[in-house]
């Protein structure tokens, strides 16, 4: 069933290769396919919805501190600029 015994990490999710013609057994998403098509590479559903959902998460939070910290830099010039 399996293409290769080498499953590849990419961007924290693991790309399984399938023979084509055992895709229609494989569940997951088909993240590509080799040149040649005799090979899909499937993203596990299991293993990357929560990575993904881990990822967002980050994501999330990056951007709240980003926002966060724009907004302190703004305030303090406001305040330092209305003392004078």
């Amino acid at each position: 069933m399996l293409q290769d015994s080498i499953v590849t990490i990419e961007m924290a999710d693991a790309h399984v290769p399938v023979k084509r013609e055992y895709s229609n057994q494989s569940s997951g998403l088909i993240h590509d396919q080799s040149k040649t098509g005799a090979t899909f590479f499937y993203r596990a559903a299991s293993y990357s919805e929560p990575q993904r959902t881990q990822k967002l998460e980050l994501a999330e939070r990056e951007e709240i501190e980003r926002i966060l910290q724009m907004l302190s830099v703004r305030v303090g010039e406001s305040i330092t600029t209305s003392s004078k």
